[in-house]
């Protein structure tokens, strides 16, 4: 892993290209400050920007030439070593900061058992509060599977991570990963982080107080009941998954059916299916015919998840349902396993609607059915 400046790029073939690297630091591996190596990669999408511009700086993830490799034959005589940019040209970033460099460096300069440990866990939280987006990202993907992350962390290490959540400059999917990871560890000063970000106003107001629903003693049952009729729709989604209560499955079939936000009524439907299976199925059953065609959908997808025990009444959708809720059926029918191709296959042939045979085939992975009986 280096950081340099591209130079000399260009095109070798319909899909190869390469370029030049006056390497500027390094962090791991053998290449050396001030050598200038080759670097190649492809670009497949002839619609895509080319990946690397020449002066530009990028930090960047090499791996040797295979000498048996099919790329090997574009360097016939190349007269240094060839590199191949990693995970299939993905492994960059342009423009690295002095923080995320440093920061990385010195976590990268680890032995295995310090970055296992709490050494490596403080140097990935800094990453999160300061460092570039994409590697805050792996380093959160890093701290999640941790088990021990309270005691590694420590209070400085905890403060990094909820630095991070309240930072308003901070990326929100960072905000919120940090935010939730820092709950689900009960890192010291979590739920203070969690009520300042609760606040009306907030941009984190959701994430807030699902941080506090998974705190032991975040929520009371009537705050997060209060959360259901919150004139915030994110809001009343965060209460859907806090009620699970089996005395709010009423509460819940009727906010699947009338409330106001799409968003709302997918996710009560879908989360009715989850936690009441087969004997919800009825409860959802109507909701293939909201006006709102993402809510037909995840219903359909969620139904299909209960496997078997609902082919037999996507079925009867598909038979009898509107247009629409067909199509949502048959989406539900592709999610339902072996014997739900099978019942896709007859819909592609024989169902009346054009729109719902072209969405089995299209569910089967086929194209469109052929009309019949026409010539041309």
């Amino acid at each position: 892993m280096v950081s340099g400046i591209i130079q000399s790029s260009r095109k070798l073939d319909a899909t190869g290209w390469t370029a030049e690297l006056a390497v500027d630091r390094k962090l791991l591996g053998d290449v050396q400050v001030g050598t200038t190596v080759q670097i190649a990669w492809e670009e497949l999408a002839a619609s895509r920007q080319v990946r690397f511009d020449d002066g530009e700086r990028v930090l960047v993830v090499l791996e040797p030439l295979p000498a048996q490799s099919l790329w090997a034959r574009r360097f016939a005589d190349a007269q240094k070593r060839v590199y191949v940019v990693a995970r299939n040209g993905e492994a960059f970033l342009r423009s690295p900061d002095a923080t995320t460099l440093n920061s990385l460096e010195h976590y990268l300069a680890m032995g295995r058992e310090a970055r296992k440990g709490a050494p490596g866990a403080r140097r990935l939280a800094e990453l999160i509060a300061s460092g570039h987006r994409a590697i805050a990202m792996e380093a959160l993907d890093v701290l999640e599977n941790r088990t021990d992350l309270a005691a590694a962390l420590g209070d400085d290490g905890g403060s990094l991570l909820l630095q991070a959540a309240r930072s308003e400059g901070r990326d929100h999917a960072i905000r919120a990963r940090a935010l939730r990871l820092a709950a689900k560890s009960g890192l010291r000063g979590v739920k203070e982080a969690a009520l300042a970000l609760a606040q009306p106003g907030s941009s984190m107001r959701a994430e807030a107080y699902r941080a506090l629903g998974i705190l032991p003693h975040g929520l009371t049952p009537q705050e997060a009941e209060a959360l259901l009729d919150d004139p915030d729709p994110e809001l009343r989604v965060v209460g859907i998954a806090l009620a699970t209560d089996p005395a709010k499955r009423e509460r819940l079939i009727k906010m699947a059916r009338s409330d106001d936000s799409p968003t709302v009524r997918a996710t009560a439907g879908a989360t009715l299916l989850v936690r009441h299976r087969e004997q919800a199925i009825q409860d959802a059953l109507p909701l293939l015919e909201d006006k709102d065609r993402n809510v037909r959908a995840a219903i359909g997808h969620a139904l299909g998840e209960l496997g078997d025990a609902a082919i037999e009444p996507l079925k009867r959708v598909v038979e009898t349902g509107s247009e629409d809720a067909a199509v949502a059926a048959v989406l539900g029918l592709a999610n339902a396993g072996a014997e739900g191709g099978v019942a896709l296959v007859s819909i592609g042939h024989l169902h009346p609607s054009e729109k719902v045979r072209t969405a089995a085939n299209l569910a089967l992975g086929k194209g469109p059915p052929k009309a019949h009986g026409h010539t041309h």
